[in-house]
């Protein structure tokens, strides 16, 4: 369902005035049809073929061996550990929003969150379920904060994933010796956190302004401007920039310990410092792919490439891509009480208008 059907029918809120109408369609300046025509065509064969690929090389009878030796708490850790994290993203989102829009409660906050990830599951890329979100609450509240917070959101994990990666490289003794890689990954956790600073400061950010104005189209720069200001007005708001980054590294922490938590009940291993280094570049790589659903088919070629360093067995990764796809989709299924909810909601407001 397109996403402006979704939210004028899922009745998660009122009918918004013209000129919020106005100002959400030109935020996404996009010529809908021939995009999302090609997106789709080459993120299905993008999402598909490497999870082909990493069956069609296992040995399904061995696979079918290793599955009963897979620990029992494996299936509940999963559940609770990838609830908890989707949690954690709606409530570093919420955070954000409530420092200027404080009558929005937490629950109402998490149903559109949960909502958004159900439909995130089949729209490209990470962002999908962060912008559907954003749309909803921009809907009846200041458009230009609604797009800085979902801005600030997706800023802050980029520091946090190089942060947590590079914790884990430095913590393995395997890759010891290879300093230059410790020393680059803070060099870009340092600039990373710089280039986010800098981004608040309307007198170091002018020239940059100034050189894309002359690069990218005029009709993008009054979206731009809006997202531009919203920012700015973070600049008084520390304490919950600081929240949310916090509710950011605890949620990306407890994602590298459901996957070490997975390898172990699958292989009896626990590789935490490896996951440390490998996950959260697996995350920022497969989340900015911009051609498939939530990164599918880019995080399992490069889990492949994880297992491969582990020395782990295609087996075993075979078992490991299956309990991810599964457990990753059911969490998504707590969306769904909310849809019918709306539905519910606008339903019965419209009886009540006839």
């Amino acid at each position: 369902m397109p996403i402006h059907i979704f939210i004028e029918r899922s009745g998660a809120l009122g009918r918004p005035p013209a000129i919020q109408n106005y100002q959400i369609k030109n935020l996404m300046p996009i010529d809908k049809k021939n995009t999302n025509r090609w997106i789709r065509y080459l993120g299905i064969p993008l999402a598909a073929i490497p999870i082909i690929w990493i069956f069609w090389r296992l040995d399904f009878h061995a696979m079918i061996a290793m599955l009963p030796k897979v620990a029992w708490w494996t299936a509940p850790m999963m559940l609770c550990l990838g609830g908890a994290i989707m949690s954690l993203q709606g409530l570093r989102w919420w955070i954000l929003l409530h420092a200027f829009i404080p009558e929005l409660p937490l629950r109402r906050a998490l149903s559109y969150h949960f909502m958004a990830i159900f439909y995130g599951t089949v729209i490209p890329t990470g962002a999908g379920q962060d912008v559907i979100k954003t749309l909803i609450v921009a809907k009846n509240n200041d458009v230009s904060l609604s797009w800085a917070s979902f801005w600030l959101t997706r800023m802050l994990g980029l520091p946090a994933l190089v942060l947590l990666s590079t914790i884990g490289i430095v913590s393995m003794e395997r890759v010891a010796p290879l300093k230059n890689v410790d020393y680059l990954l803070a060099f870009i956790d340092v600039v990373i956190c710089g280039l986010f600073l800098i981004s608040f400061s309307k007198r170091t950010t002018r020239p940059v302004r100034r050189i894309t104005q002359k690069v990218f189209p005029a009709k993008w720069f009054g979206p731009l401007e809006r997202i531009r200001e919203g920012v700015y007005c973070f600049r008084n708001k520390k304490k919950d920039v600081l929240l949310s980054f916090c509710a950011t590294i605890i949620a990306q922490t407890l994602l590298i310990f459901l996957c070490a938590l997975l390898i172990l009940g699958i292989t009896e291993e626990f590789p935490l410092w490896t996951c440390f280094a490998f996950i959260p570049l697996i995350e920022l790589v497969s989340t900015a792919f911009p051609f498939t659903p939530n990164g599918l088919g880019i995080r399992e070629t490069l889990t492949a490439g994880m297992f491969a360093y582990l020395h782990i067995s295609k087996e075993h990764l075979g078992i490991y891509v299956m309990f991810v796809l599964f457990f990753s989709l059911v969490p998504r299924l707590v969306g769904v009480p909310f849809i019918l909810h709306g539905y519910q909601k606008r339903k019965l407001q419209n009886d009540t208008l006839n």
